[in-house]
């Protein structure tokens, strides 16, 4: 049944929903979509995978720059579900994974940057304990689902037990590592690369010399088979994130990569996604057609990885920014999602912002709206099943600031509403621009448009609406 929010009432509607021409109208009309059971009554697994890095140019499926790495899993999903063009995420990886464990806006949490780990937990932000997140959703809902991080965790320092900072936000297992693999990101500040690193396994520290690539979609594969269905298991890959070191040499063809941080990165997309290719191809058929498989990036790539066109301005190409900043560059990344009941085959131009994915998948495992807590996001789930449905998101938002150096840190922010970017760059760039086709900023402007999101982004109560 779907049921119609409009206005002040919830009404039961027939499976047609009369969706409004004007988009402010389309705004305010929300969708509730059933989930897709399996002949015992069980609503879908769910298969999170998070890329390191990565923004849409890197993966050829988009067709947006000619050196992409080529990415044939990505490719089949997208033809089997829907490919969102327009899908923002945060600058940093850390609000991206607390925008996605809480559903909420992370300058709500005063997170605005990726997490140094060595850091006091007086100088530092952790997840609380106390907050409320999606696998521990999931995990007390009717279906009872049985969750699993595997890879990068980032959200928490080592002065608040880290190794259990995942364990303690609500998943039942974590088997990968706090943050990256770099030296001050272990614990005993040792050296690490993705060969070489302090691995957490439910608590335990202990280091590992397998590949991060292989050890996030192995690990992924174990839990899989021993979790209790419904699943949902979150694959946070440190790929592409650097060292650029050399990836599994049978999982792409760029040959000796090591050190080349534009080959490498490109390597590590290229082996990450046949990767997983080999994780759903080792899936057991009837498994497989019941799992929801979502790939989405953490934030864009860095400057250092990118060429021709979409290499940094002064550097030949056109790109104002990329991971960190919130250019196009810092906060367009690739999302597909595939799954029972998805329509295949679909290029999807709607406004998605990673915030939506806790909704969606909320919807996906019956969760009752009404046990949900004030969210920032919007659900997919229905118009993943009928692409006239709207989502209710008219504009995006992102944000970074520096939360441990002063009280009231600079904050760098933009927003979007599909074609009119209003940016402010702490003591540089103000103003706005033009976004189209191409995920770069275009043309100066200065429409009414510029001037109402600036509007709000300098009002408390709109700033992270979706609408």
């Amino acid at each position: 049944m779907r049921m119609v929010w409009a206005g002040l009432g919830l009404v039961a509607t027939s499976a047609c929903v009369e969706v409004p021409d004007d988009p402010e109208a389309a705004a305010w009309t929300e969708v509730e979509e059933d989930p897709i059971l399996d002949a015992q009554g069980r609503p879908p697994n769910v298969l999170l995978v998070i890329l390191d890095d990565v923004g849409p140019e890197m993966v050829d499926t988009y067709g947006l720059a000619e050196d992409a790495a080529p990415t044939p899993t990505f490719g089949a999903l997208a033809e089997q579900g829907v490919q969102f063009t327009r899908a923002w995420a945060l600058p940093w990886c850390s609000p991206t994974r607390a925008a996605l464990a809480t559903g909420l806006m992370p300058g709500r949490l005063g997170l605005g940057r990726a997490i140094e780990l060595s850091r006091s937990v007086d100088e530092e932000w952790s997840l609380p304990d106390d907050a409320w997140t999606l696998p521990r959703a999931l995990g007390a809902s009717a279906a009872a689902y049985g969750t699993a991080l595997t890879g990068k965790w980032h959200l928490s320092v080592w002065g608040v037990d880290a190794a259990r900072g995942a364990l303690r936000a609500g998943f039942d297992h974590h088997w990968g590592s706090v943050g990256n693999p770099q030296p001050n990101h272990a614990s005993d500040g040792k050296g690490q690369n993705h060969l070489n690193w302090e691995r957490v396994e439910d608590g335990v520290v202990s280091r590992s010399n397998v590949h991060t690539i292989l050890s996030d979609f192995g690990d992924a594969a174990t839990l899989m088979e021993t979790l209790p269905s419904p699943w949902f298991v979150q694959v946070a890959l440190r790929a592409a994130h650097f060292p650029y070191d050399q990836p599994p040499d049978d999982l792409h063809g760029y040959g000796n990569v090591a050190g080349n941080k534009p080959l490498a990165t490109r390597a590590m997309v290229e082996a990450s996604d046949r990767a997983l290719g080999d994780l759903l191809d080792g899936m057991d058929p009837e498994v497989r057609a019941h799992t929801v498989v979502i790939v989405v990036g953490d934030n864009g790539t860095t400057n250092s990885a990118r060429t021709g066109e979409y290499a940094p301005e002064g550097k030949g190409g056109g790109s104002k920014g990329g991971k960190s900043s919130v250019f196009e560059g810092g906060v367009r990344v690739p999302l597909v999602i595939t799954g029972p009941g998805i329509e295949p085959g679909r290029q999807d131009d709607h406004l998605v912002h990673v915030v939506d994915l806790v909704p969606t998948v909320l919807d996906m495992a019956g969760v009752p709206r009404d046990t949900w807590p004030a969210l920032d996001g919007v659900s997919l789930w229905p118009r993943l099943l009928d692409d006239s449905v709207p989502t209710g998101r008219t504009v995006m938002m992102a944000e970074a600031f520096a939360q441990f150096r002063e009280a009231n840190p600079p904050v760098d922010e933009a927003m979007w509403d599909g074609r009119t970017k209003w940016i402010h760059e702490a003591g540089g760039v103000r103003g706005a621009f033009e976004v189209g086709e191409i995920p770069q900023e275009g043309k100066a402007t200065g429409d009414q448009a510029a001037r109402d999101l600036r509007a709000r982004l300098d009002d408390p109560e709109r700033r992270y609406a979706p609408n």
